[in-house]
């Protein structure tokens, strides 16, 4: 259950970075790859208001529209935080997407309030809202009342959600205003939205949200208040659920017991049960970690003290005993069989736990490695391989997870042909494509140039290709091979995914100190999206 959880917020992460440029998303910068390390300093008497000064004019003779918006979007943020505010604020006006343009309203509203300017502050924020309700989208809303919220304003975050005109986007919004006060310990104010403009149907979603934000900040009588007003069964246990994991993380795992007594659904109770064992467990003996996997009474509670019990052991270098570990995980999910759960994500089943559970493979594989045993080391990445590889196609998210820690453990350990074989066995399209990136970039950093190349070939998919792309373009580049790196940069387009492996040579070259030499790439390039950036 824990894992599913775990998948389902990954599977949103890989969702988020697909979707496109919208999902700058919810920080105050779009981080870009090698940015913060560059340096003016790489060319002499160039100083940074220099080269902030030429940024600004290379994006305004940008002629691709939605490529200049782009661009002026990253400088309004290194503007932004080099002090120069009015220009940042100029930079605003540039920008196409809507998204983005709020974003940057709220970014400005935030420095412009450090700075002690609370009018040009209010300004910002107030036009981030003006467009926010005019482009009426959940992502524009959530971010400007966040924004209102950080700034002490709730009185405006609710004006704000009042004036949404979609009535599904308006309640999401008095909602998230209620779980944030509920947060900030401002209750009486968060009742109130939930009683008085949330319809009655909203209304248990409401104290749900109230909940979990006090669980999260510790307030547990408040948020058991909260709880208990529910009437939903999967509501009631979603809550009790979310007080033990806060008590667990925050080293009150004592205190939580009583919480998972509560939770009627079996897998749940026995998920959060586990939780509380794990916690506990952590500084028991080995003995005692063996005894109490002996006692426990579920599948879930026996899976989290191997965990526990695995970790131990392979601190301690102990192979023989790590590896019993895994074949004991194995038998005790055979012991205990769950029925399959199917979601977009793909089906999550007893074979996932298995092979997830055989992963572990790896931990000890890098342990033999370290210790010069090369044919130990692969032995056991072959088996993590065989458990991973032939995991049927419609596990999804499941499989890809796990795949994608195997070839990072076989490129660990300088198993590239073990890692071209994982390669091999996977669904040719988006699974193969994916991770080929890592691989070809792992051989080209080896030294291994020409079979880099080769497996680049494998990048085919439109989705996902300039997240696979950049490392390899990047090592290309280290290692002297700039034709070869360009010849590879070609093949890409203005997609929104191939931002990424333009950031990404963006800041290797200047990291390079061949700033110049960037400068003339970017003349001769046909892409407004390499240009941007």
């Amino acid at each position: 259950m824990m894992a599913l959880a775990k998948l389902k917020v990954a599977a949103v992460m890989l969702g988020t970075m697909a979707a496109s440029g919208l999902l700058i998303a919810q920080t105050d910068h779009p981080t870009t790859v090698g940015s913060a390390q560059s340096s003016p300093a790489s060319q002499p008497g160039r100083s940074a208001v220099w080269w902030r000064q030429q940024a600004v004019r290379y994006a305004g003779n940008i002629a691709d529209a939605e490529a200049r918006g782009r661009a002026h979007s990253e400088l309004v943020y290194v503007l932004g935080h080099a002090g120069d505010l009015d220009a940042a604020r100029a930079a605003v006006a540039s920008i196409s997407n809507p998204q983005l343009r709020i974003y940057a309203h709220c970014f400005l509203a935030k420095q412009y309030q450090k700075k002690g300017d609370d009018i040009a502050c209010h300004a910002e924020v107030e036009q981030a809202g003006k467009e926010s309700l005019a482009w009426d989208s959940n992502f524009g809303h959530a971010h400007v009342i966040q924004t209102y919220m950080e700034l002490a304003k709730p009185e405006e975050a609710i004006a704000l959600a009042a004036g949404i005109a979609l009535e599904f986007h308006r309640n999401v919004a008095f909602r998230d205003i209620a779980a944030k006060l509920a947060e900030q310990g401002k209750l009486d104010m968060a009742e109130e939205i939930v009683r008085r403009r949330l319809p009655a149907t909203w209304v248990e979603s409401g104290w749900s949200v109230m909940a979990n934000a006090c669980a999260d900040a510790l307030r547990i009588d408040e948020a058991e208040k909260f709880a208990a007003r529910l009437t939903d069964k999967k509501l009631q246990d979603q809550a009790c659920f979310h007080l033990v994991d806060a008590l667990v993380k925050a080293d009150r795992a004592d205190e939580a017991g009583p919480f998972a007594d509560r939770i009627a659904e079996e897998r749940l109770q026995a998920a959060a049960r586990a939780t509380i064992t794990a916690s506990s467990a952590k500084k028991q003996s080995v003995a005692v970690l063996e005894s109490s996997i002996e006692k426990a009474a579920t599948r879930e509670e026996k899976l989290a003290l191997y965990d526990m019990l695995f970790a131990k052991l392979v601190e301690a270098e102990n192979i023989a005993a790590a590896d019993a570990v895994i074949d004991a995980m194995v038998k005790t999910i055979e012991a205990f069989p769950r029925a399959m759960q199917v979601s977009k994500f793909g089906k999550f089943g007893d074979a996932v736990a298995m092979a997830g559970a055989q992963s572990n493979y790896l931990a000890t594989a890098a342990i033999l490695a370290k210790q010069g045993d090369h044919e130990g080391s692969v032995l056991r990445l072959a088996r993590a391989r065989k458990a991973v590889t032939e995991l049927p196609e419609p596990s999804g998210l499941a499989k890809m997870m796990l795949a994608n820690k195997l070839v990072n453990a076989e490129i660990a350990i300088g198993d590239f042909s073990g890692a071209q074989a994982s390669l091999q066995q996977l669904e040719k399209g988006f699974p193969q494509s994916a991770l080929a990136g890592q691989v070809a970039a792992g051989l080209i950093k080896s030294g291994d140039v020409k079979s880099g190349l080769a497996v680049a070939e494998m990048i085919t998919t439109p989705l996902g290709k300039g997240l696979a792309m950049a490392p390899v373009v990047c090592e290309l580049l280290r290692v002297g091979e700039t034709k070869a790196a360009r010849t590879l940069l070609e093949k890409l387009g203005d997609g929104s995914d191939d931002i990424h492996a333009f950031r990404a040579v963006g800041g290797t070259m200047i990291e390079l100190g061949r700033a110049t030499e960037l400068e003339q790439w970017l003349g001769d390039t046909s892409s407004n999206v390499a240009r941007s950036y």
